[in-house]
Protein backbone atom coordinates (compact mmCIF):
# COMPACT_ATOMS: atom_id res chain seq x y z
CA UNK A 1 0.00 0.00 0.00
CA UNK A 2 1.12 3.24 -0.27
CA UNK A 3 1.68 3.72 3.59
CA UNK A 4 4.13 1.00 3.34
CA UNK A 5 5.82 3.00 0.90
CA UNK A 6 5.82 6.03 3.36
CA UNK A 7 3.41 8.09 0.78
CA UNK A 8 1.60 10.65 2.30
CA UNK A 9 -1.58 10.30 2.31
CA UNK A 10 -4.16 13.20 1.29
CA UNK A 11 -8.07 12.80 2.58
CA UNK A 12 -10.51 14.97 0.21
CA UNK A 13 -14.11 14.38 -0.52
CA UNK A 14 -14.78 15.74 -3.38
CA UNK A 15 -17.94 18.02 -2.82
CA UNK A 16 -18.92 18.76 -5.86
CA UNK A 17 -19.41 14.99 -7.05
CA UNK A 18 -20.31 13.45 -3.80
CA UNK A 19 -23.59 12.10 -4.16
CA UNK A 20 -26.28 12.41 -1.18
CA UNK A 21 -26.43 8.59 -0.23
CA UNK A 22 -22.16 8.29 0.17
CA UNK A 23 -21.22 11.90 1.67
CA UNK A 24 -19.18 11.85 4.29
CA UNK A 25 -19.95 15.75 5.47
CA UNK A 26 -16.72 17.83 5.89
CA UNK A 27 -12.88 16.91 5.02
CA UNK A 28 -11.79 17.74 8.13
CA UNK A 29 -13.55 15.04 10.26
CA UNK A 30 -12.62 12.73 7.42
CA UNK A 31 -9.05 13.36 7.83
CA UNK A 32 -8.70 12.94 11.68
CA UNK A 33 -10.73 9.79 11.46
CA UNK A 34 -8.61 8.15 8.74
CA UNK A 35 -5.45 9.34 10.50
CA UNK A 36 -6.85 7.04 13.54
CA UNK A 37 -7.50 4.34 11.53
CA UNK A 38 -3.84 4.11 10.16
CA UNK A 39 -1.96 5.01 13.16
CA UNK A 40 -0.69 8.57 12.00
CA UNK A 41 2.12 10.01 13.28
CA UNK A 42 0.71 13.74 12.27
CA UNK A 43 -2.35 15.35 11.26
CA UNK A 44 -1.77 18.48 9.22
CA UNK A 45 -5.21 20.47 8.33
CA UNK A 46 -4.70 22.99 5.26
CA UNK A 47 -6.95 25.93 5.07
CA UNK A 48 -6.99 29.79 4.40
CA UNK A 49 -6.64 30.57 7.67
CA UNK A 50 -3.27 30.69 9.48
CA UNK A 51 -4.17 28.81 12.52
CA UNK A 52 -6.68 28.98 15.26
CA UNK A 53 -7.87 32.61 16.82
CA UNK A 54 -9.13 34.30 19.23
CA UNK A 55 -12.08 36.08 17.10
CA UNK A 56 -12.73 35.17 13.41
CA UNK A 57 -10.25 37.23 11.85
CA UNK A 58 -11.94 38.27 8.81
CA UNK A 59 -14.58 39.69 10.86
CA UNK A 60 -12.54 41.06 13.78
CA UNK A 61 -8.24 42.31 12.08
CA UNK A 62 -7.08 42.49 15.56
CA UNK A 63 -8.49 38.57 16.39
CA UNK A 64 -4.76 37.49 17.79
CA UNK A 65 -3.34 33.63 16.47
CA UNK A 66 -3.17 31.38 19.70
CA UNK A 67 0.41 29.70 18.34
CA UNK A 68 0.35 26.53 20.54
CA UNK A 69 -3.51 24.68 21.20
CA UNK A 70 -2.91 22.22 24.10
CA UNK A 71 -6.88 22.22 25.27
CA UNK A 72 -9.82 23.17 23.02
CA UNK A 73 -12.14 24.69 25.46
CA UNK A 74 -15.64 25.33 25.64
CA UNK A 75 -14.64 29.01 24.46
CA UNK A 76 -12.43 27.62 21.90
CA UNK A 77 -15.64 25.84 20.03
CA UNK A 78 -18.07 28.62 20.54
CA UNK A 79 -15.84 30.80 18.42
CA UNK A 80 -15.28 28.34 16.09
CA UNK A 81 -19.34 27.77 15.39
CA UNK A 82 -19.26 31.77 14.76
CA UNK A 83 -17.12 31.21 12.20
CA UNK A 84 -18.72 29.39 9.39
CA UNK A 85 -18.87 30.80 5.76
CA UNK A 86 -21.78 30.82 4.05
CA UNK A 87 -21.60 28.15 0.53
CA UNK A 88 -18.40 26.30 2.86
CA UNK A 89 -18.84 22.73 4.41
CA UNK A 90 -16.68 22.91 7.64
CA UNK A 91 -14.83 25.88 8.47
CA UNK A 92 -13.15 26.25 11.76
CA UNK A 93 -15.72 23.97 13.43
CA UNK A 94 -14.79 20.94 11.96
CA UNK A 95 -11.36 21.53 12.16
CA UNK A 96 -11.79 22.35 15.80
CA UNK A 97 -13.82 18.67 15.92
CA UNK A 98 -10.88 16.99 13.88
CA UNK A 99 -8.52 17.91 16.36
CA UNK A 100 -10.58 16.55 18.96
CA UNK A 101 -10.99 13.14 17.23
CA UNK A 102 -7.12 13.25 16.42
CA UNK A 103 -6.00 14.04 19.75
CA UNK A 104 -8.06 11.33 21.43
CA UNK A 105 -6.62 9.05 18.64
CA UNK A 106 -3.24 9.94 20.13
CA UNK A 107 -2.34 11.96 17.29
CA UNK A 108 -0.47 15.50 17.56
Amino acid sequence: TLLRLKIIPVVNENDTVAVEEIKFGDNDTLSALVAGLVDADLLVILSDIKGVYSEDPRRNPKAKLIRKVSYISEEMEETAQSTSVEGRIGGMQTKIKAAKIATRSGIP
